[in-house]
Parts: C-alpha cells; sequence; structure tokens
C-alpha cells in the first residue's frame, strides 16, 4: 500500500507545472548531496553489497522508539558534508511516529515528547509544537511572527 502511495505522489509531481516541477526535484537533488560523502553514506548504506532487509547492523525503528523511554540526541555538522538532510528525515520520522502512537491511544501519548532544536527555523518544519534554541534575538520573529520562544509549554519573553 504504501509504494502505490509513493507511486501516485510522484506521479502526481511529474503533472505539476514545469517550475513548480524543477522546484521539488531541485530540492530533493540538494537534501541527496550529503549522500556524495562516504562518512555519511556508511550510516545509511547496507554494507557489503547487502539488502536493507539483510543487512546485519542493528536498524533503529522510529515507530519503535516512539513506544520506548529512550532519549536521542540527533547532531550534523554544519556546511559542507553536513547531513543536515538526514537529521531532518530522521527527526520528522520519529514525530511521525508519536503522532501515530498517540493517535491510537487516544490522542495523546502517555508521556509528552520533547523535541528541542537547535535552529529548528533553519533545519526543519515539523508542524509541531518544539523548544527551540535561537542564538540570536531577533531570529524568533522572523520565523514565528513574534520575539517570544516556547520554553518548557511557557512563552518566555526574550
Amino acid at each position: 500500500m504504501t509504494t502505490s502511495l509513493q507511486y501516485k505522489g510522484l506521479e502526481s509531481t511529474l503533472e505539476l507545472a514545469d517550475k513548480q516541477r524543477d522546484g521539488i526535484f531541485g530540492t530533493a537533488e540538494k537534501m541527496i548531496q550529503c549522500l556524495k560523502s562516504r562518512n555519511t553514506l556508511r550510516w545509511v548504506a547496507p554494507t557489503g553489497g547487502a539488502s536493507v532487509a539483510s543487512d546485519a547492523r542493528r536498524q533503529f525503528n522510529p515507530h519503535a522508539f516512539a513506544a520506548s523511554q529512550e532519549t536521542i540526541y540527533i547532531l550534523s555538522k554544519e556546511g559542507a558534508g553536513s547531513a543536515a538532510p538526514l537529521t531532518t528525515a530522521l527527526t520528522v520520522a520519529i514525530a511521525e511516529a508519536m503522532e501515530e502512537r498517540a493517535e491510537r491511544s487516544g490522542g495523546r501519548l502517555p508521556k509528552p515528547a520533547l523535541f528541542a532544536l537547535d535552529e529548528p527555523g533553519q533545519r526543519c518544519s515539523l508542524g509541531r509544537p518544539a523548544g527551540s534554541v535561537q542564538p540570536l534575538r531577533f531570529q524568533g520573529p522572523d520565523r514565528y511572527g513574534h520575539p517570544a520562544v516556547l520554553v518548557s509549554g511557557r512563552r518566555a519573553l526574550g
């Protein structure tokens, strides 16, 4: 079922106007540039010609993580060789898995999830509440329209 949804999504993208389609594929191309780095690729590609299913390394499962009490720290450096697109994808996969778990639990997680993001406006837009760290006070209004930041569910004026 997922494959047919992915196919339909790709098919609808291909049917967009040239400018829109080029913008989508241009963004995708920028996002996969990090896979040119052997250092990054070794973390995400199966080793020794294996498939994902037969790769002997432990695989991260966002749904299993969402059901656990574990903590994850997702880091990536800036600039050339940055794996920021992968850290964004991982963050979104975890957030979506937690949303699905909440939906199955009547709309709420048994314990709230906290996403503390450093400069989320430059990294990703989750479309969900998240704690954020803005290194400069004026970055809040540019991204969120006001100078307040969210700290432990309360507004703290900067």
